[in-house]
């Protein structure tokens, strides 16, 4: 099997996906049945290459367009850049992980609709704009007028269900995302698979208690949704108590923003930048406890790093982030859904830092659980063992439906919209004809569900698409037919649906072959070709 990470190249990209990416790669390398393989989108580069890196793996190399956008233009010439490439019979599952590379997605899966699409949800931009409330969410997808703002959230939305929809398995980083996906998103939970991002124990060291002066470690962007003026403030309170303590921030972002919560205080709180993991190492060394105080997470590595190092951190009661404090729910903080940030959450997280410095046993039990948390689910050869589960799981008998049914009604809706809207199209089965044998199909299908709404539906358009056709052909000399619309046509004659239009149309098409009895349509060709209309018709 070929198994292509899709990864944004860019150096925007060195965090949370990035080292995601990185974690992904050495999982998948110790998986002896895949091929592995990179295709590397918006890349600092000035033409399309192929090479190998260090381990011998192919990446596939994209340069980033004049617009600086990664529109459906650049996926569609990303896609055109590496089809040579990825021909063959070899099973193929491409793995993405950022929204904004649905299009290639899209001409993947037209390409051969048994192709795998695997998605990663590392984040759900409302959780950015809302902060991670998810009783705010709820109540703008529930609302029945919604303002600017909420219009925003809504459209997000439905975008990225189109991803959840075409994808044949949602890769999900916390029990939350599962979830939410589930109840609000409306995700079936046999498409979602739940793998926990993983690390190699590199630790040189276990956790030890004895510092001579507190020492607060935070690793992470330097970011609002990451709660950082929050601990700042925060810390503020934690000096009345421990004048000597020390607040460490490591990592690039807004340093402008943090400095000006740092007046008065300067001296006690350390502003790093990005250093290497060797320089961390030793800063974990040297750290009483773990801050991580962000309102949206969906797997943190800086919290499995702590977890790993055995160090005890605080967190709060956020999207991901919660689930990752199971083994010590005492160090969550809640973030009020309508309280006060600026006092009530500041002076919880206060007071709960200040409690977890102050008791060595209570810090002592959080280490152990901690390391025997990240032991049984943040391993490195946990999440291998997830995704060989999840790999061997995709691989589908050949009587599976290669596309998932909410993909199948946002198909229906294309069809749909070429009849309303009486679309300029070819009469060939790339065509006209495909509606017919698409919508035809499509219905059997329906029957069996006992689906009648849509059923309903289909079957309104279907008269449409006939009077449709019928004006189109009346004006076409000498059309010849292929066998796929002669059989659907016969069928649909034979089943009495609109009868007199049926036969009229009949009597003026010529056939390449008369019709067979025994023909039968493959679904798969009639997905293939719905698909490859879909993504040159829209």
């Amino acid at each position: 099997m070929n198994y292509y990470i899709i990864n944004n190249a860019s150096r925007a990209a060195t965090y949370g996906i990035g080292t995601y990416v990185r974690q992904l790669t050495l999982a998948l390398m110790n998986i002896s049945s895949l091929n592995l393989y990179f295709i590397d989108l918006f890349a600092e580069r000035k033409e399309f290459t192929v090479e190998k890196d260090e381990s011998g793996l192919t990446h596939y190399i994209i340069p980033m367009n004049s617009s600086n956008i990664e529109d459906e233009n650049y996926c569609r010439m990303a896609y055109y850049l590496i089809f040579p490439y990825i021909t063959g019979n070899n099973s193929k599952i491409f793995h993405f992980n950022y929204f904004q590379h649905y299009s290639l997605a899209l001409l993947l899966k037209a390409q051969n609709i048994h192709n795998k699409i695997f998605f990663s949800t590392h984040y759900l931009s409302w959780c950015f704009e809302l902060n991670g409330d998810v009783s705010a969410f709820r109540k703008i997808l529930n609302a029945k007028n919604v303002d600017d703002r909420s219009r925003k959230i809504l459209n997000v939305v439905s975008q990225n269900k189109h991803f959840f929809h075409l994808a044949d398995k949602i890769i999900v980083l916390s029990n939350f995302c599962k979830n939410l996906l589930h109840s609000d998103y409306n995700i079936p939970l046999k498409k979602i698979e739940l793998v926990y991002n993983g690390l190699e124990d590199n630790s040189r060291t276990c956790y030890s208690t004895a510092k001579n002066k507190p020492t607060i470690l935070y690793v992470g962007r330097l970011d609002k949704i990451k709660g950082v003026d929050y601990l700042i403030k925060a810390f503020r309170n934690v000096l009345k108590r421990h004048p000597d303590a020390n607040l460490i921030l490591i990592g690039d972002g807004d340093y402008n923003e943090c400095l000006k919560y740092c007046k008065g205080i300067w001296d006690r709180v350390t502003f790093t930048g990005k250093i290497s993991n060797e320089e961390l190492e030793e800063f974990y060394q040297q750290t009483t406890i773990g801050a991580l105080p962000s309102f949206h997470e969906q797997c943190s590595y800086s919290a499995i790093e702590f977890m790993m190092h055995g160090i005890p951190f605080v967190g709060t009661d956020s999207t991901g982030l919660s689930e990752m404090l199971d083994c010590a729910p005492n160090l969550r903080v809640q973030i009020p859904e309508t309280g006060d940030l600026e006092n009530e959450f500041t002076i919880n997280l206060a007071n709960t830092i200040c409690n977890l410095i102050e008791n060595k046993t209570t810090r002592n039990i959080a280490s152990e659980l901690m390391k025997k948390q990240f032991q049984e689910r943040y391993t490195l050869d946990e999440m291998k063992n997830r995704l060989s589960a999840l790999i061997v799981s995709s691989e589908q008998p050949n009587n599976a439906m290669p596309l998932a049914e909410s993909f199948l009604l946002e198909i229906d809706d294309f069809m749909i919209s070429l009849i309303h809207d009486e679309t300029d199209i070819d009469t060939n089965l790339y065509g006209m004809e495909g509606i017919a044998v698409y919508l035809w199909w499509r219905l059997k299908q329906l029957s069996l569900k006992g689906a009648e709404g849509q059923s309903y539906k289909i079957k309104e358009y279907l008269i449409y698409y006939f009077d449709w056709f019928y004006k189109i052909i009346n004006s076409l000399q000498n059309k010849v037919y292929g066998q796929e619309f002669v059989t659907t046509l016969h069928e649909i004659h034979q089943a009495g649906f609109y009868k007199t239009k049926v036969e009229a149309l009949m009597s003026l098409i010529h056939y390449s072959s008369k019709p067979r009895k025994e023909y039968c349509i493959p679904t798969t060709d009639i997905l293939q070709n719905s698909m490859q209309m879909f993504v040159t018709k829209i």
